[in-house]
């Protein structure tokens, strides 16, 4: 009874230490991850990149957020997703700048987008931001596009 009990305890820290779940790559361009992302979203004519506008609305350089991509709505949609790599700014910074840009867009851009289609504003109000090793996504999104975001971002990684 002492040596199955043993072996359950084993194979139980042995779980613990493997994350169950697999780690997660560093190694993989943000362009690839939001490429990824965007294919599984199934917006692969709709989502556009603006990189050189992010940098101006958040003040950082590229060396700071390192490598990004950004994908907005090329309709009257306020879809939009952001995948950032760590450069000299930690993934934990890189989270509180997406956090804070996601509060910035809700006081200075919703307004305007709010007159031409106040039926996005759960998107913004619900936007979220994901972290997995050195990346960060965010995603203005409907519920259900983010949970499949999410999930690809995730499967890019491993």
């Amino acid at each position: 009874m002492k040596r199955i009990a043993l072996v359950l305890v084993l194979a139980l820290v042995v779980g613990l230490l493997t994350g169950c779940g697999g780690s997660v790559r560093n190694d993989v361009p943000a362009a690839d991850v939001a490429s990824a992302v965007r294919s599984a979203l199934g917006m692969d004519d709709s989502l556009v990149s603006m990189d050189g506008t992010f940098l101006g609305l958040v003040g950082k350089s590229a060396d700071e957020i390192g490598e990004h991509e950004i994908l907005v709505c090329n309709s009257t949609t306020i879809d939009e997703l952001g995948v950032l790599r760590a450069g000299t700014m930690s993934a934990k910074d890189l989270e509180a700048l997406a956090k804070d840009y996601l509060a910035s867009y809700t006081e200075k851009r919703w307004p305007m987008v709010e007159l031409y289609n106040p039926d996005e504003e759960p998107k913004l109000t619900e936007a979220e931001v994901v972290v997995l090793g050195d990346y960060v996504m965010y995603m203005i999104l409907s519920e259900a596009d983010r949970g499949v975001a999410t999930e690809a971002f995730k499967k890019a990684l491993k």
